[in-house]
């Protein structure tokens, strides 16, 4: 994955809060869904910081592992 470091420059000047708020995450049944990846992807470098990735939509996460599934 290549990342845009302007793009990551600019998203590090936004001040961090927390979120407290209900988020979704669609996995495989054997999948222990609060595992995070540890994989280079679409925000995580690799050998980096794990991510873990969620949704706001229930729709979002089901089309994220649908999306996953199809490169299968």
């Amino acid at each position: 994955m290549i990342h845009d470091d302007k793009l990551l420059g600019q998203l590090s000047r936004f001040e961090q809060v927390a979120f407290d708020g209900e988020v979704y995450r669609a996995t495989r049944l054997n999948h222990d869904p609060l595992a995070p990846s540890r994989n280079a992807g679409r925000w995580a470098f690799r050998d980096d910081t794990p991510v873990l990735y969620t949704s706001l939509e229930r729709d979002g996460a089901i089309a994220e592992l649908a999306y996953h599934w199809g490169l299968l």
